[in-house]
Parts: structure tokens; sequence; C-alpha cells
């Protein structure tokens, strides 16, 4: 189900995911891929797909960060409940907001992820 997932988001963000000029998506299909990064991002982890989650998120992380962040947010059985919004942010056209909401423990948090073009792909700054 994972592959399928994360197959779903190059196809929604077209040549955005792999790589190229993506200037010319519309906030709309920004949000839209963004909204789809983070939802594959939350399918992922609660397989512990460390394969497909590293090339979710940002640059900045290492295999060992990812299999970090599984066992953590693994044993707190973290979720996504609902995406309630996505935004282009008004400071950076190549980064998109999403607020989301989370069941953390039993418990649901709403919590703003960030979604960045990072060398034509979009991805997951944490």
């Amino acid at each position: 189900m994972g592959t399928v997932r994360f197959m779903m988001v190059l196809a929604l963000a077209g040549c955005g995911m792999c790589g190229g000029d993506t200037s010319d998506l519309s906030a709309d299909e920004k949000q839209r891929v963004a909204s789809e990064v983070v939802r594959t991002f939350y399918a992922e982890l609660a397989d512990g797909d460390c394969a497909t989650i590293g090339k979710l998120l940002a640059n900045e992380h290492s295999e060992g960060d990812c299999v970090e962040m599984v066992e953590e947010l693994g044993h707190r059985e973290v979720e996504l409940v609902d995406i309630a919004e996505a935004y282009v942010d008004g400071r950076d056209p190549d980064a998109v907001v999403v607020r989301v909401q989370i069941e953390d423990r039993g418990e649901v948090n709403e919590m703003l992820m960030r979604v960045i073009r990072e060398d034509g792909d979009w991805k997951l700054k944490m």
C-alpha cells in the first residue's frame, strides 16, 4: 500500500517531485501536492517504511533520523486525523504550510507542518 501512495504523490506532483522547473504550479496544485506528501508521510510512518519516508523528508535528515522518528512516533501511536488546510507560505513561494490534526496517545492536537520544494522535489521539513 505504501508504494501506491508514494506513486500517487509522484503523479500529483508531476515534475515537482521528479526534479525540474515547477514554477508554473498554481497555489492550488502546490497545496494539493503538499497535503499528499503529509498524508503519505503518516501512512508510511504507521508502516515504519524509512525507505519511502526518507524520500519525503528534506535533505537535512538522515536514515538514522528516520529510524528514530518511526520508533518515537510509532510508540506514541501518532496518526493523522485530518488536514484542516494548506496554504502557500507568503514568505516563500516554494513552501506550503499544512495545518493538520494529529492523534497522539489518544488526544487530538493541531499542528503546522511545512513542505518545501528542494531540488525540484516536494519534501517535508521537520
